[in-house]
């Protein structure tokens, strides 16, 4: 996977290849982006050729996050003397997708087909790996992997408010598994407390799954930026991140907190990783894979206002006192080890 080298000093540009507005780019490389001088990182939508990388200066060095185009490589290759260096950034077992069985089969043909067919053109011109777990670390041996743990991209903001009854679990359709176990679990809460409201993602087959369960919208699918926007704005007392054991939820890491605390929101977790022990310091409420036990703590905590939003304060701390480390410059130093 990692056979280039490069001899170019870093000019201090970045070069940043991403299928678009994407989570992966902004839980893991946008807080470490921020310490760059204005106008030195270059964004460019990785699936499509854009003639304005010709005008990238000497030195500069690229992030490629989760995959890019042949017709992207092919460029890189050609001007590898232009180049400080060039990273391969992955957040999920992608190369493995097409074997995780806990994911829909056209999500893992999709994720998988993508990566393998331009695996030979990265590692042609990628000369490091950066990765978002320990899991991933240790299954892609021979890239010598850096880890990057994610970090939060968003603006802390206040607890949503006491009276708010209103829970969520903002799965994608990638967690069709977790959405099936979870509806005994918002049933018996939907009983238990008479003025929650439940708020899931997904279209028409996650709609008939849930019917028939008072007080449960369906909200349809959206980008990631539109998503995030949403969030911020939202009035979600508590969210939910359940996770069934599986090869590709093994490698997963903890952002569903950050996403959970940008709603005004605490969170219950699986107990198990990525969310068990990474996140007791930051108060987490925990539940092994019962229904009961999940109800048990969702109506705790949805009934419970004081405990609720001093475990916000907890979590809002924990989270602030998280550091990008390593951070950029540390990375982009850093000879392969």
């Amino acid at each position: 996977m990692i056979n280039a080298h490069y001899h170019q000093a870093w000019s201090g540009a970045v070069a940043l290849l991403s299928p678009g507005a994407v989570p992966s780019v902004d839980f893991y490389l946008t807080p470490r982006l921020a310490e760059l001088v204005p106008g030195a990182l270059h964004q460019f939508d990785s699936r499509a050729w854009d003639t304005a990388a010709h005008m990238l200066p000497a030195g500069t060095f690229v992030i490629i996050a989760r995959h890019a185009s042949n017709a992207w490589l092919r460029f890189l290759a050609e001007r590898r003397e232009h180049w400080s260096g060039v990273a391969f950034f992955m957040d999920d077992d992608i190369p493995a997708a097409w074997r995780c069985r806990e994911l829909p089969l056209d999500y893992r043909l999709r994720t998988s087909g993508r990566f393998l067919r331009v695996a030979r053109g990265l590692s042609r011109v990628c000369d490091r790996a950066w990765v978002s777990t320990e899991v991933l670390r240790a299954r892609y041996p021979d890239w010598h992997a850096t880890i990057l743990p994610p970090l939060n991209p968003f603006r802390m903001r206040p607890a949503t408010a006491a009276g708010v009854r209103r829970w969520c679990y903002h799965g994608t359709r990638a967690h069709n598994l977790e959405m099936r176990w979870l509806k005994p679990v918002v049933q018996v809460v939907q009983n238990r407390v008479p003025d929650a409201e439940f708020e899931v993602m997904g279209g028409a087959a996650i709609k008939r799954l849930f019917a028939g369960i008072p007080r449960v919208s369906v909200l349809a699918p959206r980008p990631w930026r539109d998503y995030a926007a949403y969030c911020e704005n939202a009035a979600i007392s508590l969210g939910v991140a359940p996770l069934l054991p599986g090869h590709f939820n093994a490698a997963r890491a903890h952002v569903k907190i950050f996403d959970i605390a940008h709603c005004g929101a605490i969170g219950v977790y699986a107990r198990r990783a990525p969310y068990f022990p990474a996140l007791e310091a930051s108060g987490a409420a925990y539940a092994d894979d019962d229904p009961r036990a999940w109800s048990d703590a969702i109506v705790a905590l949805l009934t419970d206002d004081a405990r609720r939003l001093e475990q916000y304060a907890r979590a809002a701390e924990w989270i602030g006192n998280q550091q990008p480390i390593p951070s950029l410059g540390d990375l982009i130093d850093s000879a392969r080890s």
